[in-house]
């Protein structure tokens, strides 16, 4: 039964309005709102509203199931709107009874928890898909929408799982590191080129760039070096950008004092060289070239101790037959015609030496090329002389001599 006190409290004027105390509870019929601790709610032409106030702390809603309380809507003070659901209960935003994103009691956001065919995207002042994540490719958009699937040198590529960045002249990947230095790979600018670059304090220095005509380091030739560890060397690949020298297995840009690795240097007005090291426990034999062919070491050059180096090439006794001590070198060794020149390029150098086309008909072995040999274009292609396949000749030589010395003294 309503209590006349209560019923007293309601007041009814001649607008239609009700009104329950002052300011406890007020409905105002000419504009359809409500107003609960206020007798003034809010009005906006086209809308009915419900407007909560309290001098205190303002207006609060509480959202109870079954007498228990799961969420809440109130201001924390005058400048701060909540909405918060209590312990470990999930606020979820939906629309057409489909959840789009929630906020989970350990303060997670989730984006389309049901992985529904469903986009996300920020929009900047100028951009309207400054950040897009495109739910049925599965690919994420800067400056763009998802990526979709494109052609490439190996086919058609599926746009899942991937990334794109889209400018209106660069496309780039920004990371900051302390306040000064920043690196960035940056694709555009009308020259399909990816670069690898830092920002330092002294400029902006393109590292690396990748393009279809190939792969370019330090492009602006700055003092940047180059380096590939290996499993158990830590400078497996470098190169010195500031001395210019490219080493395998050694860091050392030293000449004489190089105790390991190989160094490849410049020498004057873009000349070169090749460094190589031996380590002081590398004795007698070690290697610092081979030569193979077909699967098999043909020659090479070695270490002869710990002062000098040998020339080596195949001759073992087992790769050989049809082996003769008896042939003539005295004759042979009598048709070579050593003579005194000096080359073209250098008049002022006399020499000693031979033609190359007159010893090939003598020892074909100590000559490359042929006589008066020419390329497709017709340009010259030069015979040369390996004067150590003279050796044998000789020494026969000297040994059929000294047979007949001997046989002249017996006489």
């Amino acid at each position: 039964m309503t209590r006349a006190r209560d019923l007293a409290a309601f007041v009814s004027n001649a607008d239609g309005d009700i009104k329950f105390d002052t300011d406890t509870l007020f409905i105002d019929s000419s504009t359809n709102n409500v107003g609960i601790g206020t007798s003034t709610p809010n009005a906006y032409t086209g809308y009915s509203g419900l407007t909560l106030n309290h001098a205190t702390n303002g207006g609060l809603i509480d959202l109870e199931h079954n007498g228990t309380l799961v969420g809440e809507i109130f201001l924390t003070d005058v400048n701060t709107f909540t909405l918060q659901a209590l312990g470990s209960k999930v606020m979820n935003f939906s629309t057409n009874s489909v959840e789009r994103m929630r906020i989970d009691g350990t303060g997670n956001f989730i984006f389309n928890e049901g992985s529904n065919d469903a986009d996300f995207r920020i929009e900047s002042n100028g951009e309207a898909n400054m950040f897009s994540v495109d739910g049925a490719a599965n690919s994420i958009g800067i400056g763009e929408t998802g990526l979709a699937a494109y052609s490439s040198a190996w086919g058609s590529v599926d746009a899942t799982r991937q990334v794109s960045i889209h400018g209106s002249e660069y496309g780039v990947l920004h990371l900051k590191g302390d306040i000064n230095t920043n690196a960035h790979f940056t694709m555009g600018a009308g020259d399909n080129k990816l670069y690898g670059a830092y920002d330092a304090v002294g400029g902006k220095h393109h590292i690396v760039y990748i393009s279809n005509t190939g792969t370019v380091f330090n492009d602006d030739s700055h003092d940047l070096d180059f380096r590939v560890e290996g499993n158990n060397n830590a400078n497996g690949i470098i190169y010195n950008a500031d001395d210019e020298v490219f080493g395998v297995f050694t860091a050392s840009t030293a000449d004489s004092t190089l105790a390991s690795g190989v160094n490849f240097k410049r020498n004057g007005r873009d000349s070169a060289y090749i460094n190589i090291g031996h380590h002081a426990a590398e004795g007698n034999g070690y290697s610092y070239m081979i030569y193979c062919y077909n699967g098999g070491q043909i020659g090479g050059i070695t270490q002869n101790g710990t002062t000098g180096i040998s020339f080596d090439t195949s001759s073992d006794y087992r790769l050989k037959e049809n082996v003769d001590y008896t042939f003539d070198a005295t004759s042979r060794l009598k048709e070579l015609k050593p003579a005194r020149f000096n080359f073209i390029a250098e008049p002022d150098r006399t020499i000693d030496g031979f033609l190359a086309h007159e010893v090939q008909e003598i020892v074909p072995q100590a000559i490359t090329g042929t006589k008066d040999e020419v390329d497709n274009d017709g340009n010259a292609v030069m015979q040369s002389i390996d004067h150590s396949k003279l050796v044998p000749l000789l020494v026969k030589t000297i040994q059929e001599l000294e047979a007949r010395i001997t046989a002249l003294e017996a006489e």
